[in-house]
């Protein structure tokens, strides 16, 4: 049985947080203890800092209990302001793409709209931004982002982000994004010179996870 204190201490402790919150629950072979596992995840998302939050919401995704956790993630993001734990918005980002609802779907816009960065610089969120909204169903609505990324970011940035959408949508969903790329126009010649890579990519680094799509 794992107590809100043995999570608390996981949470507070570098070398563990989410990775070690997940392990444990895997083990937890009784419905009644996931479930209390559960509860002492609520208790800590009502009273927890910024940074127990984030765990947590990590932890509720990685073991895919996103719709169970629907209130608490809205709840979060109405209130959050983009001045709060990069961490914490990170967190609410892949459990927004995750639910994919309209609401969620909006303020995964709203955090690209507010961290996208200027020409040739990185912003970590506006990247994290990007690849949640890419790895949902409405990820046809990005595709301006899609061609900034690909006009702004380097090659290898680009290799390992066209990787991860090929990793979330398969062989005809990137058929399909490398078309929209081509109507653009002027990005088509860079694109078709990094097919090779990308593939090499896909295979070297996602092939062999399972994707969450």
């Amino acid at each position: 049985m794992i107590t809100k204190n043995d999570i608390i201490e996981i949470i507070n402790n570098p070398n563990l947080g989410a990775v070690q919150l997940e392990f444990k629950y895997s083990k937890l072979d009784d419905n009644n203890q996931r479930k209390e596992f559960l509860d002492i995840l609520k208790d800590i998302l009502l009273n927890g800092s910024d940074k127990e939050k984030a765990i947590c919401f990590t932890v509720i995704d990685m073991i895919g209990k996103a719709s169970d956790f629907e209130n608490f993630v809205k709840s979060n993001i109405e209130n959050i302001k983009m001045t709060q734990s990069h961490s914490l918005i990170n967190s609410l980002l892949w459990l927004a793409a995750a639910l994919s609802k309209k609401w969620s779907i909006n303020f995964i816009q709203q955090v690209i709209d507010y961290f996208k960065p200027l020409k040739d610089e990185y912003s970590y969120l506006y990247n994290m931004g990007v690849r949640s909204l890419i790895s949902t169903e409405t990820w046809r609505i990005a595709i301006n982002e899609i061609l900034w990324i690909i006009e702004n970011y380097n090659n290898e940035q680009i290799v390992d982000f066209l990787a991860y959408f090929k990793w979330k949508h398969g062989e005809h969903d990137l058929e399909e994004l490398f078309q929209l790329i081509k109507d653009n126009g002027s990005l088509t010649e860079e694109v078709n010179s990094l097919e090779l890579k990308i593939n090499e990519r896909y295979i070297s680094n996602y092939g062999k996870l399972s994707s969450c799509h």
